[in-house]
């Protein structure tokens, strides 16, 4: 699977025909295809930048699958969209210190309540999340 930052700021998730038909199968031995969905994006998350993101962490008010951008890690735990707990390590003095990951960019597929994100890629080969990084991000061409 691969992923795209839209312009609009959304995400876009495409599976081509053998991933798709790799999910078919899978959802053809569970009852409901939200079932496997860790599963079905487990392979893009190992493999890029994106991380699941806990519910309740950025503050927003829903249970949708939410995936997002982490930053490094540092102690306290303040985040432009809410904070990841990491671990806990002794700083460079010695102190045992909380650490974190600031999530720096959250989508989530808001169809939650209706239908899995995986019943759009067996259909459509793709699907959008919404959200967006929390401060304008700058590419190479504007530098």
């Amino acid at each position: 699977m691969n992923y795209k930052i839209l312009p609009n700021g959304n995400l876009l998730i495409t599976a081509d025909s053998n991933e798709r038909q790799s999910l078919r199968e899978q959802v053809a031995h569970v009852p409901d295809s939200c079932h496997i969905e860790s599963d079905a994006l487990e392979s893009l998350i190992a493999n890029s930048e994106l991380d699941w993101i806990p519910e309740g962490t950025t503050g927003d008010l829903t249970s949708a699958p939410m995936l997002g951008i982490l930053g490094e890690p540092t102690p306290g735990g303040n985040g432009p969209l809410g904070a990841v707990l990491v671990g806990r390590w002794e700083d460079p003095t010695g102190t045992v210190q909380v650490y974190f990951c600031p999530v720096v960019a959250r989508w989530a597929y808001m169809r939650y309540e209706v239908r899995s994100f995986v019943d759009d890629l067996i259909e459509t080969g793709e699907c959008r999340w919404q959200g967006g990084f929390a401060e304008p991000q700058i590419t190479k061409s504007e530098q």
